[in-house]
């Protein structure tokens, strides 16, 4: 029941979404069972045998083996969640990690850069993003989803080294001033166009101060409010999902797609896009691939996919670059 729960749209039963989250869990515990029930010559075996086959599945979502092999021709895609730069004072007094974040990017190649929570600030010394970027990536699709009293804006961005010739979202939440919304942008590099997805679902609303931080006396209190939340994600992803799968299903051009799901590997989410897409981290990536830099360190919620009519070359996630509280994604790949 545990393992189907990630055919079952939390539309339909939100609790299929918690269920999804125990996979990991259960098969952790069965692992150490079939080799203890081996280890004790027990006929007990069995079960923790079946389960430990039937979460094969789950095996190259959680971890992978793949070498890295930089090639050139490629078209190389960078995915990263940039925490609005680190421009608020609680999360950066002096800016000098928000400088530290921009100058990283700035000194990348990548054909495209996908951002979610971008910040720009026009005019601003630092936070002028869109001109610094525009350097080596001129053509660029920027959605604000709100603008704030100084002129500075936050939303999602595709910035490219190549022409879009055309653009769109797909609005992710009925929120005005969400940071949650899907970019597209159709791009041409030399006789190919591709179409490239920024995505950026629904938060899981988990807050890591309030679990570290809970007491007998909040503990309850702090539990329903999790459980709420968590249910709001649950139900909110599964429809911009199934929103985001039947747009790129009519798409006329091979597709690549990136971006912070804020889901695990083993949800409804991330099974009905591989439906669609083949998993980048799953067919290039190394080791567990956990994105998330904050104490959910085991979490891997940034991703990219791509579509039949592309190859891909390799796949990296940069553990090393710890400027915000995800980690950035970047792939190589050949159109077909």
């Amino acid at each position: 029941m545990v393992f189907a729960s990630i055919f079952v749209s939390p539309q339909v039963f939100w609790l299929s979404g918690l269920l999804s989250l125990m996979i990991p869990l259960i098969l952790l515990i069965n692992s150490f069972l079939l080799f203890y029930t081996i280890s004790r010559r027990s006929m007990l075996l069995l079960y923790p045998l079946l389960v430990c086959l039937a979460g094969l599945l789950f095996l190259s979502r959680t971890i992978t083996f793949h070498q890295t092999d930089t090639q050139d021709e490629t078209l190389k895609v960078l995915s990263y969640n940039v925490r609005v730069f680190n421009v608020y004072s609680h999360l950066n007094t002096d800016f000098i990690q928000s400088k530290n974040t921009i100058d990283w990017i700035l000194s990348r190649e990548d054909d495209i850069k996908c951002f979610q929570e971008f910040y720009v600030h026009p005019g601003h010394k630092i936070f002028n993003t869109i001109k610094s970027i525009n350097q080596k990536n001129p053509h660029y699709h920027f959605e604000p989803s709100f603008t704030n009293k100084d002129g500075a804006q936050f939303g999602m961005a595709i910035f490219s080294k190549y022409p879009i010739i055309h653009r769109g979202s797909l609005r992710a939440t009925e929120s005005s001033n969400s940071l949650n919304n899907i970019l597209f942008a159709d791009i041409v590099r030399n006789q190919d166009t591709v179409r490239i997805y920024n995505v950026h679902l629904e938060s899981m609303s988990i807050d890591e101060q309030q679990l570290a931080n809970s007491n007998p006396q909040t503990i309850s209190r702090n539990l329903r409010q999790l459980m709420s939340q968590l249910k709001h994600g649950f139900i909110h992803r599964a429809a911009q999902i199934d929103n985001l799968c039947g747009h790129l299903d009519r798409s006329p051009y091979p597709v690549i797609l990136a971006g912070d799901l804020n889901d695990m590997p083993y949800s409804y989410s991330y099974q009905k896009l591989k439906k669609y897409l083949y998993s980048s981290f799953e067919n290039g990536g190394k080791g567990f691939g956990f994105t998330f830099n904050g104490k959910l360190f085991f979490l891997r919620i940034d991703n990219q996919f791509y579509s039949d009519g592309i190859t891909l070359g390799n796949f990296q996630t940069h553990r090393k670059v710890t400027h915000t509280d995800h980690f950035p994604i970047s792939a190589e790949y050949f159109l077909e």
